[in-house]
């Protein structure tokens, strides 16, 4: 008798009327084994049980299907041609939304070739962002009580199979920041491309995604319109906001809806943002102490390029890599100092690089 298990049974609680412990320790151990049968799963639930699984699954197609897009003949000019090694080395820039590019983005790709470019990058960065918080909720798991609260506050959620619930803040967020970088950045580049309305929206699209996912792709020659405070600024602020991660913008999104005081934001918003303008601060002041007298990078400039430069660098090469091309003429020292801050990178779950400013 003392093997029994007196309970009331869910299963048997109607057939019993109430009285499921009056039955036999074998109809316990019946249940108990049918309960230990193992199930059939889908291949849905076994990859999002696995979300290193999945990512590997998924970067793997989705550079597979890149390469194979910029290899066709419309990725490219009729006068120009893409070798398998310069489409396969694009694919996997865009897709990890690194952004270096080994052609000239503006005169190598046609509208198509740039279009994928537009299509990795921005399903490299839902990707980066998503697994990085499936993989949070994987190791959540394993974690003591405190802890797993402390991941579900910030993920939104606690469970691992819920992908659709951090899949759509994630889309959510990303096109709504690069919605607004869209629009902020169209009187600019239309000024610049004087009056064409057709590129310009191509031109502010194609930044919108290059600049909210830290790639470092240029539609154009003219790279980053660095002197251009109505082009560079929406790209500068977007970049930022890349750099942050998801979490922590649905958070500060969340408070001024519900109007939380910054006091009352989650403790990860809190380290990020700190961190983070800290860092930004920081590179600010060192470019202006150590470049300000730079004849290679100000000859006849006034205060005013010194300040735009000291913003780009102190946000730009930390993730976005956007084509700098002033960057060789700063001193050995100040290359020491940034290579010090991209190390550091932006926030978890962001798609910006680096041991992230929370680590």
């Amino acid at each position: 008798m003392s093997n029994l298990v007196f309970d009331e049974s869910s299963s048997n609680r109607e057939a019993s009327h109430g009285y499921a412990w009056w039955f036999s320790g074998d109809t316990f151990e019946k249940a108990m084994a049918e309960e230990r049968k193992p199930r059939k799963r889908s291949l849905m639930h076994k990859l999002t049980t696995h979300p290193g699984r999945l990512t590997i699954l998924y970067f793997t197609l989705l550079g597979a299907l890149s390469t194979l897009l910029l290899l066709t003949p419309a990725a490219t000019p009729k006068d120009e041609q893409t070798t398998f090694t310069t489409a396969f080395f694009t694919a996997i820039s865009a897709i990890s939304t690194c952004g270096i590019s080994i052609v000239n983005s503006t005169t190598h790709w046609s509208a198509f070739g740039q279009a994928v470019l537009i299509f990795s990058v921005q399903m490299g960065g839902l990707g980066v962002m998503t697994f990085a918080s499936l993989i949070a909720l994987a190791v959540n798991h394993h974690l003591k009580a405190t802890q797993k609260l402390l991941t579900a506050n910030e993920l939104g959620t606690t469970k691992l199979g819920e992908i659709k619930g951090v899949l759509t803040v994630v889309i959510a967020t990303a096109f709504t920041i690069e919605g607004i970088t869209f629009v902020a950045l169209f009187p600019g580049l239309y000024k610049v491309n004087h009056g064409n309305v057709r590129h310009t929206l191509w031109e502010s699209l194609f930044f919108a995604v290059m600049a909210y996912n830290n790639a470092g792709f240029t539609p154009d020659g003219a790279g980053l319109h660095v002197n251009n405070w109505a082009v560079g600024l929406p790209i500068l602020v977007s970049a930022f906001c890349g750099t942050l991660g998801f979490p922590v913008l649905l958070n500060l999104m969340r408070s001024w809806r519900n109007h939380r005081p910054p006091k009352r934001w989650s403790l990860h918003t809190k380290l990020t943002l700190t961190t983070t303008f800290c860092i930004v601060l920081a590179s600010f002041t060192w470019f202006l102490l150590m470049e300000w007298n730079n004849k290679l990078l100000f000859a006849t400039e006034g205060v005013e390029p010194r300040l735009w430069h000291a913003m780009v660098a102190a946000v730009m090469p930390r993730s976005s890599g956007f084509d700098l091309s002033w960057m060789p003429g700063v001193s050995d020292a100040t290359k020491v100092f940034l290579s010090i801050v991209m190390f550091i990178g932006g926030g978890s779950t962001s798609t910006a690089g680096g041991i992230r400013v929370t680590t």
